[in-house]
């Protein structure tokens, strides 16, 4: 995978121009297949996330790929999910919305409520388009056709599949369940995930079915104050390697005096992401997931589907308002956009407008930071004592110290922003989306607005690393000087005695 938007080319594939038809039913019924029922009849000993990772449309993927999610999610975790184990989280991680898409309509398969890992699984591998085998007269279980006719089934064309904190069971319920064309753009969006990289763009197959698709990757850092006990960790394991998401420690970023108190708060910098993929056969048959990290905030502010389930309306007659989990409960998932297009930026710019903030509270403090600890240091302080002070060594060592690990931390901030604002420059939405009109031209401009104020945000963080190089440098000027006035009292010292030790000699006779 290459960070460089400019050495790829996924928008020279427009959307716009892709010639796409109803597909027929024997295609929606072959939907209704898993991919891992390839793995089943072909795998020859392969395990199943080695073989989704390493089957592709451009053939086979590189080591580095396949085994970053193998080492999330081990291949033990089917079993585990399958049986249900102890091992398998409980709680709810995940929302599921299926309804039919003919254009204009849509008619919801019903409200499932919140889901943990196993129930996701569960309705997962139910039938997405059983409507096609019953017009075909397929009868799968072998039973006599039943006398009294029942309701008619309802396929699910527009699938929303909603994730927080995707961990290894949530992600083998999708791998072990997704269709066969489904299964490349969902492998990209797990490895992009898992590898902390940045995406924005089009693509399309150039084998298997003609598919499209739309996804983003906004990795973003959090920057939480917390109860030093009680420090932001993320629970979800990488083998042998800690945890998916780190975690750094900022507390050296404030200067304190010798022998103070621990402090009662630190503040802690969270990687964090959020990945959306819309896939789809045609824009009448598509799914979209969303993958959103909320580890980082208490258990009682973040984001979770359980909030939503609460946000649900109903009165006598049904659901009132549902909302929508990947717009932030913006939109009422009752009355749906059908169009994948206008749904993505949709999404974007929902997602976008949490990353932003982010990235504005970060600056924020980040230069709040830095600022106070420069203008508290006793060295370059235009009030810096003229007389040589016995602790200053230790306190130039320390600031050193504190100009290495600050660049250090900024650089990472700069190449994660400089890269997503690269993203979306070589995007060129128009141009890959189409006409830009109705609900499509309401989404760009708080879009545009937004990727302009990371714009701002980046060269605030480019001036406190410029800011760090003069404060390292005036360090290493004042070491150069006193240095130079070392030297030259001690030559005063050694010809004093010298002089002293012929005076002695002259003495002596």
């Amino acid at each position: 995978m290459k960070n460089d938007p400019t050495e790829s080319s996924p928008n020279k594939i427009f959307l716009r121009d892709l010639k796409f038809e109803p597909q027929k039913p024997q295609i929606l019924r072959h939907e209704n297949k898993p991919h891992s029922q390839l793995w089943k009849e072909t795998s020859q000993g392969v395990g199943l996330v080695r073989f989704f990772m390493t089957r592709s449309e451009a053939g086979l993927r590189s080591v580095p790929e396949v085994e970053l999610v193998r080492a999330f999610c081990p291949e033990t975790s089917l079993e585990e999910l399958q049986s249900s184990k102890s091992c398998v989280t409980s709680e709810n991680v995940a929302l599921l919305d299926d309804r039919t898409n003919d254009g204009t309509t849509s008619i919801s398969r019903g409200y499932l409520g919140p889901l943990n890992a196993r129930n996701l699984y569960l309705e997962l591998q139910k039938e997405r388009f059983p409507a096609e085998d019953d017009r075909s007269g397929e009868n799968p279980g072998g039973n006599a056709p039943q006398a009294k006719e029942q309701a008619p089934k309802l396929n699910a064309d527009r699938r929303l599949v909603f994730i927080t904190d995707l961990n290894r069971w949530t992600m083998m319920a999708l791998i072990s369940t997704v269709s066969k064309s489904q299964a490349g753009a969902l492998r990209d969006s797990f490895y992009r995930h898992m590898a902390f990289e940045s995406f924005i763009g089009l693509v399309t197959p150039h084998t298997g079915f003609p598919t499209f698709q739309l996804a983003f990757d906004l990795p973003f850092f959090a920057l939480r104050t917390a109860p030093r006990h009680r420090r932001p960790f993320d629970p979800r394991e990488m083998e042998d390697t800690g945890t998916l998401r780190r975690v750094t420690d900022l507390t050296f970023l404030s200067r304190r005096p010798k022998g103070s108190a621990p402090l009662a708060e630190v503040d802690c910098l969270c990687e964090a992401q959020t990945t959306v993929l819309i896939t789809g056969l045609d824009p009448w048959r598509w799914v979209a997931y969303c993958f959103v990290d909320t580890y980082f905030d208490p258990e009682d502010t973040r984001e979770s589907v359980d909030d939503y389930h609460t946000d649900v309306v109903t009165d006598g007659d049904g659901i009132c308002f549902q909302p929508d989990p990947l717009v932030a409960a913006e939109l009422d998932a009752n009355l749906p956009i059908l169009c994948p297009r206008e749904y993505f930026l949709f999404v974007l710019r929902r997602r976008l407008q949490d990353v932003t903030y982010e990235w504005h509270s970060l600056t924020r403090k980040m230069r709040r930071r830095i600022d106070a600890y420069i203008n508290s240091c006793p060295i370059t302080s235009v009030d810096a004592p003229s007389h040589p002070d016995p602790d200053e060594a230790p306190l130039v060592r320390q600031s050193r110290d504190w100009a290495v690990q600050t660049r250090r931390i900024l650089r990472k901030l700069i190449q994660n922003l400089t890269t997503i604002i690269n993203y979306w420059e070589s995007f060129n939405v128009e141009v890959t989306l189409g006409p830009m009109n109705g609900r499509l031209a309401m989404c760009l401009p708080p879009i545009r607005a937004n990727f302009k104020q990371l714009g701002i945000f980046l060269q605030e963080l480019e001036f406190l690393r410029q800011v760090c190089d003069d404060y390292d440098d005036g360090l290493s000027f004042h070491l150069t000087h006193e240095g130079t006035r070392d030297a030259k009292v001690q030559a005063r010292i050694a010809g004093f005695g010298q002089i002293m030790t012929f005076v002695m000699l002259c003495l002596s006779y």
